[in-house]
């Protein structure tokens, strides 16, 4: 009676005369320490070629992004940056102010409240214009626009009642709410739409 092998393909492999590792083709190289060497060489060509060819892809496709999506004119154009950063700092000026009425007229007296919450809502309406911008450019200009007039006049009504009580110069007070409701405006008119999008 015959016992098994332990190793079962040992006995018929030596019989046969199969060779134990697989033939090298002979167009390979070999190292003198028996390692396969891969030439790449041929191919150095060819991978830049393939490399100049996707950045040429990904550069037209970026320039057709930038000439169609509105949110990277900031990007492009100086010029185009200009109305939304005066709206930004009209807002963060207008609620700078409001978190610290002390210094202006128009947050004593009887007019402090309705002043407090008009240069509230002309400060985030000018804040809500810069986020605006980026995308809906008709949307901003009307939200400037809308804060820019209330808050001219709420600030010329305030001036005039704290020139009446004597409380502080009614020109040198309007100056407050004016200087930040007229950048508003003009930003509102430096809002521009993107490259490629129609008027």
């Amino acid at each position: 009676m015959t016992v098994p092998s332990r190793y079962p393909g040992s006995a018929s492999d030596s019989r046969t005369g199969a060779p134990d590792t697989p033939q090298r083709p002979t167009d390979q190289l070999v190292a003198p320490d028996g390692q396969r060497v891969v030439d790449q060489a041929g191919e150095v060509a060819e991978e830049r070629a393939a490399i100049t060819s996707a950045s040429h892809r990904q550069d037209t496709i970026a320039r057709e992004e930038r000439a169609i999506e509105p949110s990277t004119r900031f990007w492009s154009s100086r010029r185009a940056q200009v109305g939304p950063i005066i709206a930004l700092l009209a807002g963060l000026f207008t609620l700078a102010i409001r978190t610290w009425p002390i210094a202006v007229p128009q947050g004593r007296g009887t007019v402090g409240t309705a002043w407090f919450l008009v240069a509230t809502l002309a400060g985030a309406l000018y804040i809500a214009g810069f986020f605006l911008a980026d995308r809906h450019w008709r949307t901003a200009r009307r939200v400037l626009i809308c804060g820019g007039i209330l808050h001219l006049l709420v600030g010329v009504l305030a001036a005039m009642v704290v020139d009446a009580q004597q409380v502080a110069p009614g020109p040198l007070s309007v100056l407050f709410d004016a200087v930040p409701a007229v950048a508003a405006l003009v930003a509102a008119f430096l809002i521009s739409p993107a490259p490629g999008e129609r008027r």
